[in-house]
């Protein structure tokens, strides 16, 4: 089994220094993550590909390192692997596997997001065993497209699908799925699908032209805001490269719509400000709901759109690849389509 791993910094690539914890620059850790899984599996029948274009903690990932990812990976011969694993710090992991599952929707093996809650000489780490259950997962190659493995506080490791991928919350470091559906867990080095009507089956994972291959260069368009008492909208001032916009909602799929005198603390009328050079987006909706709160109906009716059934991550993603995309007809599919089982309905 040929499998490529690509490197791109994070805990899971770090030391600690007299400078706090830092990624490795001699790539020695790199090597001991692969030197621990010949000598906890003993599987030397296991061939790693190794490739480190970026060296970053994720915390200080950009768009410009996406980039570099994704150059790498457009000169990769996915014919030639089993599959691929990409090592990535836990901080902005969820946004990367998102925007992956997007610009790999149809590739033909799967693709395995994994990192470490500690650096690897730590006893705590979870990052050995990360990686060995993401080449138990491509071991099966039941499934195609993009996934993440993580060990959680419970010893679970959880099987996540990639465009369902929620942010590592900052005090438990856990991870979570879109409406907390996982899509399965790897128990004694096999794959169990959770069967939920929400995850996809084998036979729904079909092999299409990557937008990877469509989209050249992803650029930073898009903004997000997230709203809490006392926000006021005229603290942003949106920059030139800005395209679009995205309001987080509250849980009850609400943001404000309340003018104030004094401060501008109304979505609709930062909309109506900026409308004329800028898209405006609330995000997420439910598309099922019947009933919308006053506030939330009135920033729809103002001309805002929505985006449905979607996590906030993948809301940003998709507008963000949506944005940078040249043609206006890829852009509306994008938007318009469950590209990669994002849509939770």
């Amino acid at each position: 089994m040929k499998i490529k791993v690509i490197f791109t910094g994070g805990t899971i690539s770090s030391e600690i220094t007299g400078k706090g914890i830092c990624v490795n620059s001699d790539k020695s850790v790199n090597k001991l993550l692969i030197n621990n899984f010949y000598t906890q599996t003993g599987l030397s029948d296991v061939k790693f590909t190794v490739s480190q274009p970026l060296n970053t903690l994720s915390e200080n990932m950009t768009v410009s390192d996406w980039n570099v990812l994704l150059d790498e990976l457009r000169n990769t011969d996915f014919s030639q692997y089993n599959g691929i694993i990409i090592a990535h710090g836990t901080d902005t992991l969820a946004y990367t596997t998102n925007m992956l599952s997007i610009m790999l929707a149809g590739i033909s093996i799967p693709v395995v997001m994994v990192s470490s809650n500690y650096v690897l000489s730590d006893e705590r780490a979870n990052g050995n065993d990360n990686f060995i259950n993401a080449v138990c997962f491509i071991s099966q190659f039941k499934y195609s497209g993009v996934f993440a493995v993580y060990k959680n506080n419970k010893n679970e490791n959880i099987v996540y699908l990639g465009s369902r991928l929620r942010q590592c919350e900052a005090l438990t470091n856990e991870y979570s799925s879109t409406k907390r559906i996982d899509f399965g867990k790897i128990e004694n080095g096999r794959f169990i699908r959770n069967d939920n009507s929400y995850n996809p089956l084998e036979k729904d994972f079909s092999k299409n032209e990557l937008l990877l291959y469509k989209i050249k260069e992803l650029k930073p368009c898009v903004l997000i805001l997230k709203g809490y008492t006392g926000f006021d909208y005229n603290s942003i001032v949106p920059t030139h490269n800005i395209k679009a916009i995205v309001q987080y909602v509250y849980h009850g799929g609400t943001a404000s719509s309340y003018s104030d005198s004094n401060y501008c603390t109304s979505y609709i009328d930062f909309y109506n400000k900026y409308k004329n050079i800028i898209d405006f987006y609330l995000a997420s909706l439910e598309s099922q709901q019947k009933d919308y709160y006053a506030s939330a109906s009135s920033i729809l009716e103002s001309g805002v759109k929505p985006l449905f059934d979607i996590s906030e991550e993948m809301a940003y993603i998709k507008l963000l690849i949506a944005y940078s995309a040249d043609d206006a007809e890829l852009r509306r599919y994008i938007l318009d389509n469950d590209i990669a089982f994002e849509k939770t309905v």
